[in-house]
Order: C-alpha cells, then structure tokens, then sequence
C-alpha cells in the first residue's frame, strides 16, 4: 500500500498587489511585484520531491520543486500536494501528472508503496482588485393600491472592484438580459408585482472575477407584528456586530439571525429574545463570531408565539476588509440629521458624498479621519422622502450604506 494524507482547513491566503499578504494561519503566501508578477508559495517540506497545485475539481494548475507557483491568473479555492518518491518512481510519477487531473497522482501513490503524497486544502486565492468590491440590494414596496395590491421595486448598489472606465454589468438572470456598462453606484429595476422573484448578478467589466449575484425568490411585501426601525452590522475585531431597533412588538417570542457569504444561500447562526409585546423602542445585538476575510450577509426573521416565521428584514451587508469600515448610520429613518459612524486604519482625508437612488451626487465634503473611530453629520433636512446612500473614500476604497429621509 502507498501513502496519501489529507489536511483540510488549512490555510488562506489573499494575492495583493505590490506587498506581501500573510494568511490567517501564516502558512501559506503571495508576493506580488510589478517586475516579476504574483507568486504563490507554500511551506517548504525538506522530504518533498514535487509541489502540485490543483483546484478542487482536481485540474492541475501547475508544478513545482520549491513549492512556489505563479499567481498572477489565480482566482478561488486550491489544494496543493507534496509528493516524495525515489527517482525510480520519476517516470510513474510524470505519466499521472500529465493527465491533468491530481486523482491521478493520488491514486499512483495508494498503490505504490514508495510513493507519498500528501494534500492540503482550502487555499482560497482572492485578488485584491475583489476586495473592496461590494454589493447591496434591497427591495421597497410600495404601499397598497385601491385594491389591496402591491408593488416593489429593486435597488442595486454597488462599489469597488477597481472598475476603471468601464464600470460595471448588471444581468437579469431570470431573463439573461445584460444592462451596461454603467458607471454606478446603483441601479433601480421594477416595479415588480408582490409576490414574485428576482436574481440580479453586477461584475465588473474590466475584473470579470468580480462578481456578485443576488436573489430573492418571493417578495411578498406583507407585514409583520414586529415594526423595525432599524437594522445594520459593522466589522469589528473579533467578528461582525448586528444590532437592530424595534418601534413596536406584538405577540414576538424571538429572532433568528441569518447569514451568507454570497447574499442567495442563507443558514441560521444563532438566536435573540424579543421582547413580546411593547409600544416603546427595543435594542437588540448580536455577535457572529470569528468570521473571515470578505463580503458577509444577513437578515433577520421572526418568530411570534405560534411559531409563525416570517422574514422581516432586508438583506445587509458588512464587508470586513482592513482600511475603510461604516459601522453605524443612525437614525433611520431620519427627517433632519443623519450620524455617520465609520473607522479609519490611518490619518487621512476621505471624501463623504449623499447619493440618490439614480446616482446623482446630492452633496460632497471632505473630511480629516483619524486613525481609528470617526463620527461625522449630515444634515438631510433639505432632501425628499426616500432612500439615500452615504458613500465615503479614501481614494483607494469605498464603502457604502443607506439610509433613509421621512
């Protein structure tokens, strides 16, 4: 019998451009410079003959003798292997790896008795074109028509992903229609009637790895006993902090907490107590613990005494990415002053605009941040009732929330 060990969990790492980026677990590394392009390069194993990298569909990426691969067309998730064998097995050895696949190698080594082969996986390779690049969608209903019936709309908002001047394609994939380039933030789609569906993905066109798709497969538009004033999340350091206010409660006995990482596949992370039944305002938190490098979704349901649930939140985001963070826009809604809490990693000047949902820009000033928390007040007393977006960027990273005038 030959030798085949499997590590999973392992390492993770992130190709940044013109500095070196050391992984969660320190393992694993990718150096970039101008002259000479990306390089992936993994712990060096004194007994290893050959370095493999493969996806995890099995195609061979490339080989190697001193565990470094080049990076520059590298995107998602990997194993590398180490294979040691005596020069014997050489033959053997090039014959498995040249058919493409690394099951091949591996069943070579359960076989061969001289021949070792070792893998470790989830090595997940992310541009950091990507890193900032983010995605926001919310559906509004309208209120009831004289019959009873509903309407909502679809709101897109979107930023980073180094779009350049190309911007950014949104596609109907309900229908396959393309909408683009657009220069951004945001794009509106509908109205739509209560009760159906939508699946939008926006990538950026110059960075097509870039992208992001989100969907909702009914939207009801109904109401619940629970009347939300709000609900946002903030990366902080040992994880992503949720809290919402609600203005009343009826017959509630607790939440759920949802999240995704790709804003379509949701699954429960944990619960919170509501209050019941109360006319006065109630603030909830709650902490996701330990979550990784990225794009991270929620949204929140309810379950009343009967043990109806309902989801009675839109979808949020927070993208925990070192640099630039908003970590609360409150009140919302607002019928004069909106507060605007971000976080800084430097002293620097940051540029904080007030966007409508076409994307004109409704106001602009710049702002001296410091490292670390920051507060800022927009005053929204001379816009109209709707939804606003604030954005702020410090050049090189822009991030974005909503809120919303009464």
């Amino acid at each position: 019998m030959g030798n085949f060990t499997k590590f999973l969990k392992l390492s993770f790492v992130m190709a940044m451009v013109s500095f070196l980026y050391q992984g969660v677990y320190a393992q694993v590394d990718v150096t970039c410079q101008s002259a000479s392009g990306c390089i992936l390069e993994v712990p060096g194993d004194p007994g290893a003959s050959l370095y493999v990298l493969a996806s995890e569909d099995c195609n061979i990426e490339g080989t190697s003798t001193d565990g470094n691969f080049p990076a520059d067309g590298l995107a998602g998730d990997y194993c590398y292997y180490t294979a040691s064998y005596p020069d014997g097995s050489a033959d053997a050895v090039a014959a498995a790896l040249a058919t493409g696949c690394i099951s091949d190698l591996v069943a070579l080594a359960a076989g061969d008795a001289d021949i070792e082969v070792t893998e470790f996986c989830n090595v997940s390779v992310v541009s950091n074109e990507c890193a900032d690049f983010q995605l926001i969608h919310s559906a509004i209903c309208s209120p009831p028509d004289a019959n009873g019936d509903r309407e909502y709309q679809v709101l897109l908002v979107f930023s980073g992903g180094t779009p350049g001047a190309n911007g950014y394609e949104i596609t109907d994939d309900q229908t396959g229609t393309s909408y683009g380039p657009i220069a951004g933030p945001s794009i509106t789609f509908g109205p739509f009637a209560a009760g159906t569906g939508f699946a939008y993905t926006v990538s950026v066109v110059d960075n097509p790895t870039c992208s992001v798709s989100v969907s909702e497969s009914v939207v009801d538009c109904t109401t619940t006993d629970v009347e939300l004033v709000r609900f946002n999340a903030s990366a902080i350091e040992n994880g992503n902090n949720l809290n919402w206010v609600t203005a009343t409660e009826t017959n509630a006995k607790f939440f759920i907490v949802e999240h995704s990482t790709n804003g379509v596949d949701f699954a429960q992370v944990g619960t919170v107590g509501a209050a019941g039944n109360s006319n006065v305002s109630q603030d909830y938190s709650f902490l996701h613990a330990n979550t990784a490098t990225g794009v991270h979704y929620y949204r929140l349901k309810e379950v009343d005494v009967e043990g109806n649930i309902r989801i009675f939140t839109e979808t949020i985001s927070v993208n925990r990415v070192a640099g630039l963070t908003i970590n609360n826009v409150y009140p919302v809604p607002t019928v004069d002053m909106v507060n605007v809490d971000f976080g800084s990693e430097t002293n620097e000047t940051v540029v904080v605009r007030v966007v409508d949902i076409a994307g004109k820009v409704l106001d602009q000033q710049n702002y001296s941040a410091i490292k670390g928390a920051n507060n800022i007040t927009i005053d929204a007393t001379p816009y109209a009732v709707g939804n606003y977006f604030v954005t702020i960027s410090n050049g090189t990273t822009t991030v974005v929330e909503r809120f919303v005038k009464n």
